[in-house]
């Protein structure tokens, strides 16, 4: 039975998130030069302002927000005036996403908008793959650049970007929703992920896909999805250039050293361990990472792994508040059996340590959606156990009355 929604009875706020779900997969891609307001930053601030006006009229209800997340996201707001002191500038992105995030998740979402939110994130799915097979250069066979739609995307953010589709379409096909489509655009979603060369992107896309394999409790759909799997990774093996697999093996990972990645790590915790002891506890400020590399070696570069990006920037207390933050969000997502917000997760983290996740729009979005999703199921369980309190109560009634 399809799920029908009535977007007549959906406020201008969350049809704006509906549109920012369908477009935050091709973030990367729709990214135009020397652009402040792209079209998912306008979308994302329009959201905000509209949020802001909402619960100023109805009240904030941040009871309703991840503490865990909030502290998070306060700590290093106010962490910002130090990499303001060192001269750098203000994060606007940080700032507006981040309060948008703790926005989105106090809000409250009837079935009605559940289901519009999903069909936008299908019709993601099939706009992503529309755009990434299309814009791919065939004649050479070399690894995927976007350039010809809107500017040069970096294939490892934009391939972990896929992770919630990923975990949309995985999660759709082992509950027998709309199967055949959704296997066609995984199978070309993970041909795009390839075609990037993007290892970090491959192993947090996989893993997504293992996590809900593992969850499920069909074995007949769990053994077709294998076998599925088998057949079209062995066709990709037939069809794509080896030195796009070559990538992918430990050796070609440990002789590139992650494409320069651990000389990167390496100098940053030098500067880390360099440093004295209030940049050690409190970091260099939000956003400055960059700049302390430079000033250190002569050359600017990103930490390119997020842990390491929020020590050098928020300090031990910033990575503590952190992993407590991706720490509780697991607790809860076991404790919960939320096994599609679990594997969202995880793949947030893998992504991470290769990538400044924590900086970009895809992790506000992620842990916004996983928290929607655990708040939604507490207060499920929150009304069956009130429910089963009063039916006992009932009970205790019927037997003093015999």
């Amino acid at each position: 039975m399809k799920q029908q929604c009535n977007i007549k009875k959906i406020s201008i706020d969350n049809i704006l998130i509906g549109i920012y779900l369908l477009i935050a997969p091709l973030d990367y891609a729709l990214l135009l030069p020397a652009m402040d307001f792209t079209i998912i930053n306008t979308v994302g601030f329009a959201i905000l302002v509209l949020k802001l006006i909402k619960f100023a009229g109805s009240g904030f209800p941040f009871k309703n927000a991840s503490k865990t997340l909030a502290v998070f996201y306060v700590y290093m707001l106010l962490n910002m005036l130090i990499s303001m002191f060192f001269g750098a500038s203000f994060d606007i992105l940080f700032t507006v996403f981040g309060l948008l995030a703790i926005l989105c998740i106090s809000d409250k979402y009837d079935k009605n908008v559940l289901i519009y939110f999903k069909k936008c994130l299908f019709i993601s799915c099939i706009l992503l793959t529309v755009v990434g097979i299309s814009t791919m250069n065939f004649s050479s066979w070399s690894r995927l650049e976007l350039v010809n739609f809107a500017r040069y995307v970096d294939p490892n953010r934009l391939t972990s970007g896929f992770v919630l589709c990923t975990a949309f379409l995985t999660y759709a096909i082992l509950n027998k929703q709309n199967t055949s489509l959704s296997v066609i655009l995984l199978v070309l979603i993970f041909f795009i992920i390839l075609m990037s060369g993007s290892r970090g992107g491959l192993f947090s896309n996989i893993l997504v896909i293992a996590i809900l394999l593992l969850a499920s409790k069909k074995s007949k759909t769990i053994f077709y999805f294998i076998m599925v799997s088998a057949i079209v990774f062995v066709l990709y093996f037939m069809i794509l250039p080896n030195n796009l697999f070559q990538r992918l093996s430990v050796e070609s990972m440990i002789s590139s050293g992650g494409s320069g990645r651990t000389a990167i790590w390496s100098n940053y915790m030098r500067i880390y361990f360099n440093a004295d002891i209030f940049q050690m506890l409190f970091g260099f400020g939000r956003g400055n990472a960059s700049s302390v590399y430079l000033a250190a070696y002569g050359v600017e570069y990103v930490p390119h792994m997020s842990f390491i990006n929020v020590l050098i920037s928020g300090g031990l207390i910033g990575l503590i508040l952190f992993l407590f933050l991706l720490g509780r969000s697991l607790q809860l997502c076991v404790k919960y059996k939320q096994w599609f917000a679990l594997s969202l997760l995880a793949g947030l983290i893998v992504a991470g340590l290769t990538l400044d996740m924590e900086v970009s729009r895809d992790f506000w979005l992620f842990i916004s959606v996983v928290h929607i999703l655990l708040l939604k199921k507490r207060k499920e369980m929150r009304c069956f156990s009130e429910q089963l309190k009063l039916s006992a109560t009932l009970d205790e009634i019927r037997v003093f009355c015999n």
